[in-house]
């Protein structure tokens, strides 16, 4: 276990550059707000030939997340999302912005993506994602970039420099959850 650990923070150094530089946008995160980290699988292909904006996206947690506003989201519970933007074949602008509990409750939540793998690699998260965090991933294994920021309305935009934007189903995502603000503040009785 401590030597796949070491492996999976060795693979999240090399691959992510974390920085804290601010995004000029609505800041839907509060500072003070916990971020749950959260990994979850692409329930489709998501192909930028096909997609266009509006389009429906989900994910399936693979682990439990404990929200800060009490919430427990447990395993399996679908990540909802959808695409906001898609540029030629090669950048999407994606967000997930509500979770589906087994009951078929929705929840409205901020997951901003900090990272994706092919289905069966380890699995990382930066350690240090807080709510003022932005986030990189250079092309790998698979050949599509990531830049995120916690304070974007967005989750992520994905772009490539290939011929076409393409991450196949049961991509690993690697997310930080937040509760929105307004689930916050009814968890706080206000």
């Amino acid at each position: 276990m401590a030597k796949q650990m070491t492996c999976a923070l060795t693979i999240a150094a090399a691959v992510l550059a974390v920085s804290t530089s601010g995004m000029a946008a609505v800041m839907p995160v509060p500072a003070t707000t916990q971020l749950a980290p959260a990994t979850a699988e692409l329930n489709r292909n998501l192909d930028a030939k096909s997609l266009k904006a509006g389009d429906q996206i989900t994910a399936k947690l693979t682990r439990s997340v404990h929200l800060e506003s009490g919430v427990q989201l447990q395993r399996n519970t679908l990540l909802l999302g959808h695409v906001d933007r898609v540029a030629g074949t090669s950048e999407l602008v994606l967000t997930f912005d509500k979770a589906q509990l087994k009951d078929g409750k929705l929840i409205p939540v901020k997951a901003t993506l900090v990272g994706f793998s092919p289905m069966g690699i380890v699995d990382y998260l930066p350690l240090q994602i807080t709510a003022e965090s932005t986030v990189e991933q250079r092309p790998g294994i698979i050949p599509v970039s990531l830049y995120s920021a916690v304070q974007s309305e967005v989750s992520g935009t994905l772009t490539t420099t290939k011929a076409d934007l393409r991450l196949s189903q049961g991509t690993q995502l690697y997310l930080a959850v937040a509760p929105r603000p307004e689930i916050a503040s009814a968890a706080n009785g206000n």
